[in-house]
């Protein structure tokens, strides 16, 4: 099938061509983002929803700037240094909430 065949083709199938989208197909995610900021509309958080992801999050990169276990500091006492399995478990709830704020 020639090139021209086959743009007519197309042209047929999809109608009239537009502007590119984004992965999506829907806007770019900076227009997402002041949309949802904005107006409201769609999946934008709730207010006290928003703050308590940023609550969380907060508390998540402290735990992570902690000194492990066993490691000597003179700043902080031996009961705020943080195990390796917390500090994984603060991880994996940081990038749970990284995945939700940057899906909706």
């Amino acid at each position: 099938m020639c090139r021209v065949q086959a743009e007519g083709l197309l042209e047929r199938r999809a109608g009239a061509p537009g502007p590119r989208r984004g992965r999506r197909g829907g806007r770019q995610p900076v227009q997402l983002l002041r949309r949802g900021l904005q107006d409201g509309a769609g999946r934008a958080l709730p207010q006290r929803l928003f703050v308590l992801y940023l609550a969380v999050a907060a508390i998540c990169l402290g735990l992570l700037m902690l000194p492990l276990e066993g490691q000597p500091s003179r700043i902080l006492p031996t009961t705020l240094h943080a195990s390796l399995p917390q500090k994984l478990v603060a991880a994996y709830v940081l990038g749970l909430l990284t995945m939700a704020f940057l899906q909706g």
